[in-house]
């Protein structure tokens, strides 16, 4: 699957470490990332670690499933 994220450039080097230096497009927006992943829960669990710091833009199933993690996250803290 092809995920599309808008991440903000404080993660540069965090991007450029794991997944090279053209990895990514910056924008004005923030780092436009385009990659292909294989295991589903390996890329929701990975784009979580990145908090606020990254936005998902398609495909719109995993902006499902991160919207469940962090409904998920909250329901533990109240």
């Amino acid at each position: 699957m092809m995920v599309a994220a808008l991440f903000d450039s404080s993660v540069k080097y965090q991007l450029i470490e794991i997944y090279g230096l053209d990895c990514f497009t910056e924008t004005d927006e923030g780092l436009l990332f385009e990659f292909g992943f294989t295991n589903r829960d390996f890329l929701v669990s990975w784009l979580l670690g990145f908090g606020g710091k990254v936005k998902v833009l398609e495909p719109d199933y995993i902006v499902s499933d991160l919207k469940t993690a962090a409904e998920n996250i909250l329901e533990n803290y109240k």
